[in-house]
């Protein structure tokens, strides 16, 4: 039997045995209820089995129980979302087809509201959850989110003087540090809470020419944040700060063929990625009696990256890169929502600039490195990029009767702009855009809802530069429609949701190789028609235990596409019905986690959990392809009280190894082919402690 028939049917035992057998159900009624999940997806909090959308959480305690520390732990967690962190610390993100590779985001990324254009890939250290929202988010959330989002909601400070801490030791020189304090600062109208991390972890990549391992890394981050309340009013000032050293850990690989697996790289220079970024932002929140409240968030972000690499991942210095890249950005949105009545309804305003500066040089045959990469080697490029957003949007909902309605739609304007500093050479692309959203949804019971939701998704037009070329894309666009029902069951000890899909998916981007000149470009390659099913079901099976499962199903089959050029064949052919990369056949998780009580004071817990992750195919035109894996990660925990805790935790525990990325060398204009590395199996054992 495969894994994903497997999965399946372990599925339908539990739902089949939770609604069929009365043992089973009056085992559960001795246990716990389910906890009630709050997010902030519409931007207001609400309960997630109220929204009729496809959204998944993780709070704090489960996100320590999975030892969720990197962004790419989410994808073993969550159905239709393939994620890993590319060589350059930057995600990689499709979800539900949507998006691509090393081009576009696709997916944005946000703390507390704010987007993050760099740094999504930081550790999730003093998070009080992770939202996960599939299906474009543009209506509330604007461009450069037509896959979905991916929310961090940082810890707020408590009213009572508390601090903690956590020392984590592990294989591959492993060493974390992570501590907070939080409490009261001026009566109970001032708190503030203050965290930090340190976290350090040798490589696991042999590389025989250097004679030395390489990935070594070593991340640093702070986070303030300061609340002042009154009985109308909240001001909340967040200050993060990030500190990156790393050989990049993902390092990239020349493999013989897709077959072959390695943990073995070839380079002559010793790469680095070194990060710096900080980022202040001002939240005000007045309430205005029942009518409503006015928010306030103002935010501003900087980044330094410094980068260099082995552009050819051979012996020889041929083509040793150094890249610098520059972040500026800032943002400002206002919005205004309801408090009180059955109409439900939010308006808002949002403007955005993002400044960028970029440089590439080719330090060919160098061994030292100023800060100025033209100093060294030929420059390749050397861009100045600016982006402009301004929007307003609206959405609201009504009961009526069994029914709710909900309708939404933002205006947004986009202006980009990027100059070739070299050739003192300026393209810009802007336009206007609707992005609407529409559902209905029906409680057929006070626990069980079915909707239908219908939403415009848009990754707005760019303008990018390559290999000294500058060059502009259209906008990717999609139209989305969901069939959807989220349910409770058994007092709240059952809760299943599912949810199927279809995306009409225009003007796709991709990075390809031009038939006539033989160059790598990034373009619009055409239309695809994405469609699947996915499904979550938790059960408290009983007060010990909790069951969960996920599956996912998706297909991504290209459109009318004729005079494609396939370098890999060297012919022109239509695309039409091969499958779209990146897009696992399917996703499933299970996890089991139990917990029991030693003494009065002393809790036992465990977990395992296991991703199952079917084929993608890697490339355009289906030549290759990645085939299914299945990771497993485990961990038992000690809980003393609510004070200590003692922890131990194994990810890919069976070493399983699979490629995070794949490339062959006519696809992307190289003589050797291109992969990225799977973690190995790594332990940790941890201790933590709160006062």
């Amino acid at each position: 039997m495969k894994n994903g028939q497997r999965f399946t049917l372990f599925g339908l035992l539990i739902a089949t045995t939770a609604t069929a057998d009365p043992a089973w159900a009056d085992s559960v009624a001795a246990g716990d209820r389910l906890e009630e999940i709050v997010v902030t997806a519409r931007k207001r909090a609400e309960d997630l089995q109220s929204i009729p959308a496809s959204v998944s959480a993780l709070g704090s305690t489960q996100i320590n129980d999975a030892h969720i520390t990197r962004i790419d732990d989410l994808a073993s967690l969550m159905p239709n979302l393939n994620i890993t962190t590319r060589a350059d610390n930057t995600p990689d993100v499709v979800m539900r087809g949507v998006g691509a590779f090393g081009v576009t985001q696709g997916v944005g990324f946000y703390v507390n509201d704010v987007q993050l254009f760099e740094g999504q890939t930081v550790r999730a250290e003093d998070l009080e959850r992770i939202e996960v929202l599939k299906g474009p988010q543009g209506t509330l959330y604007g461009g450069s989110n037509i896959g979905g989002a991916i929310k961090y909601i940082t810890k707020k400070p408590g009213s009572e003087p508390a601090a903690e801490a956590t020392v984590e030791f592990g294989n591959l020189n492993t060493r974390n540090y992570s501590g907070a304090l939080s409490g009261p600062i001026a009566g109970d109208s001032l708190k503030g809470r203050l965290s930090l991390f340190d976290a350090t972890s040798d490589g696991f990549v042999t590389d025989p020419t250097l004679n030395r391992t390489l990935g070594h890394s070593n991340e640093r981050g702070a986070r303030l944040t300061m609340e002042y309340t009154t009985d109308s009013t909240a001001v909340t000032f967040y200050l993060y700060g990030n500190r990156l050293r790393s050989e990049n850990e993902n390092l990239y690989y020349a493999p013989a063929d897709v077959t072959v697996y390695s943990r073995f790289s070839t380079a002559n220079v010793l790469p680095h990625f070194n990060r710096d970024l900080y980022s202040p932002t001002l939240q005000i929140d007045q309430q205005f009696g029942d009518f409503g409240k006015l928010t306030s968030i103002t935010s501003y972000f900087h980044s330094d990256v410094d980068a260099r690499a082995d552009g050819d991942h051979v012996a020889l210095p041929l083509f040793d890169v150094t890249q610098i890249f520059r972040k500026n950005i800032w943002s400002q949105e206002l919005r205004l929502a309801s408090l009180a009545g059955d109409l439900s309804w939010l308006l808002g305003a949002f403007v955005q600039n993002r400044g960028s500066r970029d440089l590439e040089a080719n330090t060919q045959m160098l061994s030292v490195i100023t800060d100025n990469p033209a100093d060294d080697g030929v420059l390749v490029s050397a861009n100045r990029a600016e982006r402009r957003e301004y929007a307003g949007f609206a959405n609201a909902s009504y009961p009526l009767g069994h029914f709710t309605l909900e309708a939404g739609l933002r205006l947004e304007h986009f202006d980009n702009r990027l100059t070739d500093t070299l050739n003192d050479v300026t393209q810009e692309v802007s336009g206007t855009v609707l992005l609407p959203k529409a559902s209905v949804s029906y409680a057929f019971e006070p626990d069980v809802m079915g909707y239908v939701t219908i939403t415009r998704g848009l990754q707005p037009a760019d303008i990018l530069q390559a290999h000294g070329e500058i060059s502009g894309f259209d906008s990717e666009k999609t139209l989305n429609y969901e069939l959807g029902m989220k349910s409770s069951f058994l007092d709240s000890r059952l809760r299943f949701n599912a949810a199927a899909f279809y995306i009409s998916y225009d003007n796709r981007l991709f990075s390809t190789i031009d038939g006539a000149t033989l160059a790598e470009v990034t373009k619009n390659v055409g239309p695809s028609h994405n469609y699947g099913i996915e499904t979550d079901l938790t059960a408290r099976v009983t007060r010990s235990l909790t069951v969960s499962a996920g599956f996912g199903v998706t297909q991504a089959v290209w459109g009318n596409i004729p005079g494609y050029y396939n370098p890999n064949t060297g012919e022109t052919i239509n695309l039409s019905g091969l499958k779209a990369p990146y897009t696992p056949a399917y996703q499933g998780t299970v996890t089991v986690d139990w917990k029991h009580p030693l003494s009065h004071a002393v809790t036992l817990g465990a977990r395992i959990d296991a991703g199952f992750t079917g084929p993608q195919w890697w490339n355009i035109s289906d030549d290759y392809r990645e085939k299914a894996y299945q990771v497993v990660n485990a961990g038992l925990r000690l809980e003393i009280g609510d004070r200590w805790r003692l922890g131990a935790n194994v990810t890919n525990l069976f070493d399983k190894q699979y490629h995070t990325v794949y490339a062959e060398g006519p696809d992307i204009g190289s003589p050797r082919n291109v992969a990225g590395f799977s973690r190995p199996r790594q332990w940790f054992i941890s201790a933590s402690g709160r006062f």
